[in-house]
């Protein structure tokens, strides 16, 4: 291990060696690599946000033992005691909050930087101080959780700072909710939130999430407001608000709590307000989703309900496939684990299953499920529960892999069953998502054989064959692939007492009492055996139960022909040598009828389904500049309509501008980062052309206009390309589109003469 990092630390020096060298040519806007190497996250911090020092405090907190999350609330508590910086309190507020962000998304990220574009103190009505966070859209690079935890981490450092809660008044809360509405329909909001939810949440808000404006659209309702600079849409402001804070609530409480932060006991009533939002009454869910009254999920071991969590369909868009509705018979199964091929924010399907649903599920794609409510990225994994299908003869199978459900593609009429949903714990508790009652899978089973073969008696162990203790070994080292035959299956769940194993039961939980009674009664007096393999004349009502329960079976020639299943469903429907057993008309519930026989143990194989549909496949495509270019150098109008250098070369020399540097050693302007002549490196040179003087700062302070760092040139585009041909020794691209002209903070004439305009004339 430590010598794979070392060959990745030495190719890395090796590439940075030849970067910093094609840098220093000076053929570049800058002479260095913007990037600078980080050994760990504390170095990223402290790099690229400060302040200096920061990085040592980072490595000590990790060290005894803090998450990742405790770490950046201390540091921000720190900032703002002025351990690392002095200013005043709006500056340590912002400092303090960059930096635990940054913390927080481990500093890879544009949200700490351009994210956030200020914080500043602003006054309520009682003239009380309050914190306003301003965020631009780049905060949706943090994603919804960081960009959620900034607002904690605003209200600590409003605590910190010894500042006011914010008091917005009605219009400003009315703003919000205008806001999100015209924001969802201009663009998406990823979590759909009821208007209910975020009128509650803006009237509890400690501090006022605003920002800067990303769109040209207005609202038309709640404008120009005082505290307010803008009426046009604030897209930051957007999505921290609701992809942050109100569609993620669940997941910040559980961070409230670890870090025990004050003042947000009102969190639990915007959950119970997100969950009533989530859940349709039963005779709704009944009238959309086809769901019987009877179909209520049943919990052997607890009579709590689980409710359908609708949030993750509320907002499909046509086109996207929902692969099961809420809690729907049919759906995903929730398992529990983790697989070599699944991570963070993962889960894992059967390969199977991607063929069986014409391959829109695959490696990579992005789902949104019901439960633990959230995305993830589907990775194929085979050990779990493959899909079980219905063909177009009515034969019910079990996929066993992706290449037999390619074969068997066009013989496919139905999924019955979507197979196994891997999840690790971790994705419920990271959600905040309570568990949910796991179905009676292998690796359960074998650890409930291993403990009663570990606990037979020596006497009974010796009467044991060696034969059946090496399958027995086999079946408990290996349950994945060692499955037991159907004689082994009933055997060993006699002799050992435990239940039968996964393979062998059927959802039974799916049909109600009525319907085992009409199965069970049917097989006995319909029932005939084929050399000990069970078949039954085919009837509809029969024919969906079995579909039902998932019973593997084939159809031919007028009968259903059960094979190897034979003996495990009549031993699970009370059926002994033609005889039912009697069942006690007080049961209500099909496996406690079951397990009431008295020799068998069934447990439930999936009390509750899960809903999925598919995410955004769509953010999987490459991304193009508009228009496409293929140089960032200005040739504004001599390249033509389509800005072609080429074009422009024709000319000797093009009117364009550029930077406006200087060299320190031969005092020659020039636009290059390094002199021409002396192989210095020039510096920038800003000059104001109202006052027509050199000003070494943004703003000229005789006229308090901004300055420029630019200036317009007679460039010698025709020599320049003539040289360019030389040095590449070989034929020059036929087609190279450039840009009309530089657009940026330092140099954009544009954004420059709107904004004077602005100030004189007061325009919107």
């Amino acid at each position: 291990m430590k010598a794979y990092f070392e060959d990745i630390n030495d190719s890395l020096q090796e590439i940075y060696t030849v970067a910093s060298n094609a840098r220093k040519k000076g053929l570049d806007p800058s002479l260095e690599v913007e990037i600078p190497i980080a050994k760990d996250i504390a170095d990223r911090v402290e790099g690229l946000i400060g302040p200096e020092g920061v990085g040592e405090k980072i490595r000590k907190l990790e060290q005894s033992g803090l998450s990742r999350e405790a770490v950046a609330f201390q540091i921000a508590g720190e900032i703002c005691s002025g351990n690392f910086i002095q200013g005043d309190k709006e500056q340590l507020a912002e400092q303090a909050l960059r930096t635990s962000l940054a913390v927080i998304t481990e500093s890879i990220t544009a949200a700490p930087l351009e994210g956030i574009a200020k914080v500043k103190i602003k006054k309520n009505d009682d003239n009380s101080d309050y914190l306003a966070v301003y965020y631009a859209g780049p905060i949706r690079s943090a994603g919804g959780t960081a960009a959620g935890m900034s607002v904690l981490l605003a209200d600590y450092i409003r605590k910190q700072l010894s500042i006011e809660k914010y008091q917005p008044s009605q219009r400003e809360v009315e703003r919000y909710i205008e806001e999100l509405e015209l924001y969802n329909r201009v663009s998406h909001l990823q979590l759909p939130t009821t208007k209910d939810e975020q009128r509650f949440a803006a009237q509890n808000i400690p501090i006022e999430i605003t920002g800067e404006p990303t769109d040209k659209v207005e609202v038309t309702g709640n404008r120009d407001l005082r505290r307010i600079e803008t009426n046009k849409l604030r897209g930051g402001a957007c999505l921290v608000f609701n992809d942050g804070l109100v569609g993620r609530t669940k997941k910040l409480q559980r961070r409230i709590i670890e870090n025990k932060l004050e003042g947000w006991t009102w969190f639990d009533e915007l959950i119970e307000l997100h969950e009533k939002s989530d859940m349709l009454p039963d005779d709704e869910i009944s009238e959309v989703y086809d769901v019987d009254d009877d179909e209520e999920i049943e919990n052997e071991g607890d009579e709590e309900e689980i409710s359908s969590d609708m949030g993750y369909i509320k907002d499909v868009i046509g086109g996207r496939p929902v692969f099961a509705h809420p809690s729907v018979k049919g759906g995903f199964r929730i398992r529990y684990g983790r697989s070599r091929t699944t991570g963070l924010a993962s889960m894992g399907i059967h390969p199977a299953l991607m063929g069986a649903v014409n391959d829109f599920l695959a490696c990579g794609t992005h789902v949104r499920t019901e439960r633990p409510g959230k995305g993830a990225i589907v990775m194929p994994v085979d050990t779990i529960h493959p899909p079980i299908l219905k063909l177009e003869n009515g034969d019910v199978v079990k996929a066993e892999s992706y290449d037999q459900t390619r074969k068997l593609r066009n013989r496919i009429k139905e999924v019955l069953f979507l197979g196994d949903m891997l999840y690790g714990v971790g994705e419920f508790n990271q959600n905040n998502y309570d568990l949910v009652p796991s179905g009676y899978c292998e690796e359960w089973w074998a650890q409930e054989l291993e403990q009663a073969f570990a606990d037979l008696s020596s006497e009974v162990e010796r009467g044991l064959k060696a034969e059946t203790k090496r399958r027995i070994t086999e079946l408990i080292n290996n349950p994945y692939t060692n499955i037991p035959t159907p004689d082994e299956a009933i055997k060993i769940s006699l002799i050992f007492e435990i239940p039968l194993h996964p393979e062998y039961t059927y959802h039974w939980t799916s049909i109600s009492v009525e319907e085992f009674e009409i199965l069970r009664t049917y097989i006995s007096e319909k029932g005939i055996f084929d050399n000990q393999a069970l078949k039954i004349p085919k009837e509809d009502k029969i024919k969906e139960i079995l579909e039902i329960l998932c019973v593997l079976h084939k159809v031919k020639d007028g009968f259903i022909n059960f094979e190897t299943h034979s003996a495990p469903l009549l031993y699970s429907l009370g059926i002994r040598d033609d005889e039912l057993l009697p069942i006690d008309s007080k049961t209500e519930k099909v496996l406690e009828i079951i397990n009431s026989f008295g020799d068998l143990i069934v447990r439930d194989k999936c009390p509750i389904f899960t809903g999925g549909r598919m995410g955004r496949p769509e953010k999987a495509k490459d991304r193009r500049m508009r228009p496409p270019v293929h140089m960032l150098f200005p040739i504004e109008e001599a390249g033509g309509r389509l800005r072609d250098l080429l074009t422009a070369s024709k000319q000797s020399k093009i009117s364009i501008e550029l930077s406006r540097r200087k060299c320190p050693s031969c005092e020659e302007y020039t636009h290059k980062v390094l002199c021409s002549k002396c192989n210095e490196p020039t510096s920038i040179v800003r000059f104001c052309q109202r006052c027509n003087v050199q000003v070494d700062k943004l703003q000229c302070p005789n006229c308090g206009r901004d300055t420029d760092g630019y200036t317009r040139v007679q460039y010698p585009l025709e020599s320049r390309i003539r040289e360019i041909r030389s040095n590449l020794g070989g034929p020059f691209p036929q087609k190279v589109k450039a840009v009309k002209r530089l657009m940026n903070q330092k140099y954009n004439k544009i954004d420059r003469d709107i904004n004077a305009l602005v100030k004189k004339y007061g325009l919107v």
